[in-house]
Order: C-alpha cells, then structure tokens, then sequence
C-alpha cells in the first residue's frame, strides 16, 4: 500500500478494527486499542492521521471536552464528539482519541474509562455472545447484571 493509497489504508483499518471483536472473544475479556494494534495510541493515530489528513497533529493541540468510553462487542471505543460517526478503540495505558474519520478538528480528547472497569468487564464476559459484550457510560452494574441474567434465562 503506497501513500496515497487512501483506500487501502482505510481497508486496513477496518480490518484491524473487525478483527478486535473476534480478539476479545479469544482473549475472553475486552480489549482496547494496546491488546489489538501494538505500538502506543500516539504513534498509531499520528501515522493515520498524517496518512489520511496530510499533516502532522500538534500535540498541545487539546480540548477541553473530556469523552467517556463505551465497550461495544468486546471494544472499548471512544466516539467522536464532533457527531461524525467515527469511533477508535481506546488506549487504558494512553486514554487520549482523536477521531481518525473526520479529524476532530485536529483536537486530541482525553478518555475518561469507568472507575469500575474490571467489574463491567467480569459482568459481561458472563454473556456466551461477544456481541452482547457491552456496556454505555452510566449503565449501574446491577442494571448489567439483570441484562445478564435475562440473556442467560437466569
């Protein structure tokens, strides 16, 4: 894939980012953006940015809106918060996104993961279906656990 293979990369992408689900299910625990990709959230967004917009990030280029994390089939993913559709696994080691489909303004967001992220993660991986691994920002335990059950016929 040259450089201006635009598509290409986007293929890659989106391989990358499919293939996360089917790591989860044979890490059996959620993954995030340093169990799939192997090098650090800032490396890996700089190179596809630069790829895909033509330019470098500024790194003191920061907003102030702080995103939390939703895990979706396995996947922590961020959201972009510009309303653009575009969601990026997140780094627990780095939590900063930037979103790779529009940009984000050319801003980096800090992440803000669940304080009580082991205890989702033990929940969910109760379910058989990675699918129905997952879980939204404000979602109690206890309202996870009936989900749980009630998929489980418990």
């Amino acid at each position: 894939m040259g450089p201006d293979d635009q598509v290409g990369l986007l293929m890659a992408v989106n391989r990358g980012f499919l293939s996360s689900m089917r790591n989860a299910l044979a890490a059996g625990k959620p993954v995030d953006h340093d169990a799939v990709h192997g090098v650090s959230i800032e490396t890996f967004i700089n190179k596809i940015y630069r790829q895909g917009f033509g330019k470098d990030l500024d790194p003191a280029a920061v907003s102030a809106t702080v995103i939390a994390a939703r895990l979706d089939a396995g996947r922590w993913l961020v959201d972009c918060p510009l309303g653009c559709g575009g969601a990026e696994l997140v780094s627990k080691a780095e939590p900063w996104f930037v979103c790779l489909s529009c940009g984000s303004g050319g801003e980096w967001y800090r992440v803000e993961l669940p304080s009580n992220r082991a205890d989702i993660e033990v929940e969910i991986t109760r379910r058989d279906n990675v699918l129905g691994w997952s879980w939204n920002p404000g979602e109690s335990i206890d309202n996870l656990r009936a989900e749980t059950d009630r998929i489980r016929g418990e």
